[in-house]
């Protein structure tokens, strides 16, 4: 008997599984038609524009991630464009659509800008991404996509009729749909920007902590890494715990708040600093006198700004002194015989041991000080390593290291560096001053259970105002 396919006139390929007769060959006839050259180019493009482009995002729906439908249409459109271009063209396309989706990406979640993200792309050697098997995890993902799509460009994807353009649309819409849908809760947490009829509002301004200045009391500000304001009161208690004790209670008038914020680290540091929704571009090119260390300047103060990692992070060592800051003290010059080294994604000075610093300088000091302190250990994502002090969180607190562990070792930190505080603005002999603390923003975790556990768009602040009234050594006396 000759070949079934071939004595009926049938294409090559058109057999299945094998010859079939009678009903059951009708009714899965369909399996055995060819696929037309169209079909082909369609089902390539949609393989490489919708699936390989946004499928390792699309991962993230599971527990939560930044809405991106701006990213998936925008990679569709791009697509679009080329499908009839040259396999290079579509790979270099390609490849710049996904480089759009990480900036986009990197920036809803962190509330950074676009030129925030590139202008720290300096450090990158100095960050430790090891330190996360998180961001290793995401990143072998994203290099396996790449190298499939760079392949796939090389295939036919030149549909032309208008059906496959519909077809086109409605899986791209359809992506499109289930993303905002996925991610509707979280929207208002992402990528929050100021806008030019919101009314300002700081910690600094709430707390009143310029008053110090008039009572000739030194002054510390602290903005602390990730500290968002827990929407559980009992979260927020244990936060802030150390300060509420008998021995705080005797030296301090204690007073806490919350405050509006909006974008990244640096963008916090201009709230309290400068008094202005705004990122450190304002103050690059030269000095403003309206800032808080410069004003205190004039004041008689001496200022001080201290940070645990690299000066050239957020272009810090340029744009503090513009800010009114007289000394800088970055992770080089702290890291040696008083400043331990602690690990994670920004390995540097470990928080514990500035308080002791702080305490140092007020101490010895002749004229009065403002010092500032931007921390660094509670970065996202905190690692559970021993130096940190974040191994045992279930003898910290069994329940939140059972519910969110990321949440627990953050508030390990937290707690750590507010003891190592306490005990040093407690001894007899530590001057009249006040300390401001507050948080920088929420803490940027992609999963929406520990996400949800903070305020989208307020941090906590406490203040403790010294009760003795002496002033601080110098103060008024024309220095």
């Amino acid at each position: 008997m000759g070949n079934l396919a071939e004595g009926t006139g049938a294409a090559p390929g058109a057999r299945w599984l094998g010859s079939g007769s009678g009903a059951a060959s009708g009714r899965f006839a369909f399996w055995r038609r060819p696929m037309s050259l169209e079909a082909r180019r369609l089902l390539a493009w949609l393989a490489l524009w919708v699936v390989i482009a946004n499928i390792g995002f699309s991962f993230l729906w599971l527990i939560g991630s930044p809405p991106r439908w701006s990213a998936i249409a925008f990679t569709a459109i791009a697509g679009g464009f080329v499908r009839k271009g040259p396999a290079l063209l579509k790979a270099a396309t390609f490849l710049c659509a996904v480089t759009y989706s990480i900036v986009t990406f990197i920036s809803d979640l962190f509330g950074l800008s676009v030129a925030q993200i590139f202008s720290s792309l300096s450090i990158l050697p100095e960050m430790r991404l090891t330190a996360a098997p998180e961001y290793m995890a995401g990143a072998g993902l994203l290099l396996l996509l790449v190298g499939a799509g760079v392949w796939l460009a090389r295939r036919d994807m030149a549909f032309t009729t208008p059906r496959s353009a519909l077809i086109a649309l409605g899986v791209v819409s359809a992506w499109a749909a289930t993303d905002v849908a996925v991610a509707m809760n979280g929207q208002g947490s992402y990528g929050r920007s100021a806008s030019s009829t919101t009314s300002f509002e700081s910690a600094v301004e709430l707390s009143g902590f310029l008053k110090g200045a008039d009572a000739g009391h030194h002054l510390v500000l602290i903005n602390v890494e990730a500290m968002g304001l827990p929407l559980d009161p009992a979260l927020l208690a244990k936060l802030f715990s150390r300060f509420h004790d008998g021995r705080v209670g005797a030296r301090y008038e204690v007073t806490q708040g919350s405050s509006l914020f909006f974008g990244s680290t640096v963008t916090a540091e201009m709230r309290e600093l400068c008094e202005r929704w705004d990122d450190q571009a304002s103050v690059m090119e030269k000095a403003d006198p309206t800032c808080l260390p410069a004003s205190l300047r004039g004041k008689g103060y001496e200022t001080s700004a201290l940070h645990g990692f690299k000066a050239e992070f957020y272009d810090r060592a340029t744009w503090y002194p513009n800010a009114g800051f007289q000394h800088m003290r970055f992770r080089d010059d702290l890291v040696g015989r008083e400043v331990s080294e602690c690990p994670g994604v920004f390995p540097g000075a470990c928080d514990k041991d500035i308080p002791a610093l702080i305490s140092q300088q007020i101490k010895s000091a002749t004229q009065p000080q403002f010092i500032y302190w931007m921390t660094l250990n509670s970065h996202f994502p905190v690692p559970s390593v021993e130096a940190l002090g974040t191994t045992r969180c279930e003898l910290f607190d069994p329940a939140l290291a059972s519910a969110a562990p990321m949440v627990c070792r953050m508030l390990q930190i937290w707690d750590r560096n507010f003891r190592a505080l306490a005990e040093q603005i407690t001894a007899a002999d530590f001057p009249a001053t006040d300390i401001l603390i507050v948080g920088d923003h929420r803490p940027p975790f992609y999963d929406r259970k520990q996400r949800s556990m903070f305020a989208p768009d307020r941090v906590p602040w406490i203040l403790l105002r010294a009760k003795d009234p002496a002033p601080a050594p110098g103060h008024g006396t024309g220095r």
